[in-house]
């Protein structure tokens, strides 16, 4: 539901009582209005806030200068049931845990020109099957992610540890003066680093 008034070229309103609904997702809600506004040069959104069950939340906000066509977005994902991944995506395994998840973007038109990325799991577990029907849990005790992208450099890091002696670091970086172009065509290098102890 968007409410508001236009004055002198200046629309100012609100976005309130927005959902969805998804069988895998589940059900998402606004439960405080946020604020959007619209001039002949500048469009912007204040915090568009979504919940779900039982305690995921779903935050976005974002302007647009109309005249140059730049735009920056943020999205922050707090607690994300792992589970609801398993039917969402149509994993194998299914999943337990919690998502974390925060997003900083900066662009011009279709352009990404800088950006971040940092993403964690708490009490991550998985259930992979076995002989004769058996499940075996892993438990991971950390898993971050942290990429950035500026200056035509993206750096991304990914650490990940089931314990002390089991454990996956990845580090790659990539020069593109295009993201999106780029993550298809452009060479990527980087190192992997893993230990695995039974």
């Amino acid at each position: 539901e968007v409410l508001g008034s236009l004055e002198k070229s200046h629309w100012l309103g609100t976005l309130q009582n927005i959902h969805f609904e998804n069988n895998s997702l589940g059900n998402w809600q606004q439960q405080a209005r946020s604020k959007l506004a619209i001039t002949p040069q500048r469009i912007e959104l204040q915090q568009l806030c979504l919940h779900a069950q039982p305690d995921a939340t779903l935050c976005v906000d974002g302007s647009k200068d109309v005249l140059s066509h730049d735009w920056q977005t943020t999205a922050s994902l707090h607690a994300l049931p792992l589970s609801t991944l398993t039917a969402a995506v149509g994993l194998p395994w299914s999943l337990s845990g919690s998502l974390h998840s925060r997003i900083q973007a900066q662009g011009k038109q279709q352009r990404i020109t800088s950006g971040q990325v940092s993403a964690e799991t708490q009490e991550l577990r998985l259930n992979t099957p076995i002989k004769d029907g058996a499940l075996q849990q892993l438990s991971w005790q950390s898993n971050r992610l942290n990429a950035s992208y500026n200056n035509d450099q993206l750096q991304l890091a990914l650490d990940s540890q089931l314990d002390a002696q089991n454990t996956l670091r990845a580090s790659i970086h990539q020069t593109t003066a295009d993201l999106l172009a780029g993550l298809k065509n452009r060479p990527i290098k980087g190192t992997v680093d893993l230990h695995v102890q039974n």
